[in-house]
């Protein structure tokens, strides 16, 4: 429990409430009969605060989609925070934008996607892209309306001619 977060305050107040009656505080605790569809409650309200959370990450994407759709063709530096079978998710780091880099653009190499490792491996240039990495990425597109950041590498990663897919070690 912490008690710092707004859409928490309802959470907060039950769980005072509690720990008055638990540890015998005085007034203002639970009522034996308070502890009836607390998991409902709990349940509500664990809902709720991961929609405001989804609202927050959707709004902050789109603001930053708006800022960065002139920058259309800019390189900028980032850092790897996701690797999947898709591509990899770039962070940039000035802005905190979070984009795309399609793997199919990564190149005319065939990429493996290394799960257990959170990298993608290049099959003829030997090219490795870990989670962590800095990279620089160009901006490709930004879409306002949904947030979207697209992007393609434009350095990073590292050769590594002994690198093989967890599933082949």
């Amino acid at each position: 429990v912490h008690f710092t977060s707004p859409i928490r305050r309802y959470a907060d107040v039950l769980v005072h409430r509690a720990l008055i009656t638990t540890l015998g505080l005085g007034a203002g605790g639970m009522a034996p009969t308070d502890g009836t569809g607390l998991e409902a409650v709990a349940q509500h309200i664990s809902m709720t605060e991961r929609r405001a959370v989804a609202a927050e990450r959707d709004a902050l994407a789109r603001y930053l989609a708006t800022f960065l759709a002139d920058q259309i063709g800019a390189e900028l530096p980032g850092r790897i925070a996701g690797v999947t079978k898709a591509g990899l998710f770039i962070t940039l780091v000035e802005s905190g934008a979070d984009g795309l880099v399609l793997m199919r653009t990564l190149g005319d190499d065939f990429y493996i996607w290394d799960e257990p490792s959170y990298r993608l491996i290049g099959e003829r240039g030997h090219r490795v892209y870990t989670l962590g990495d800095a990279v620089t990425v160009g901006i490709l597109e930004a879409v306002p309306a949904t947030g979207g950041l697209l992007l393609e590498m434009k350095s990073g990663g590292k050769v590594d001619h002994t690198a093989t897919p967890s599933r082949l070690r």
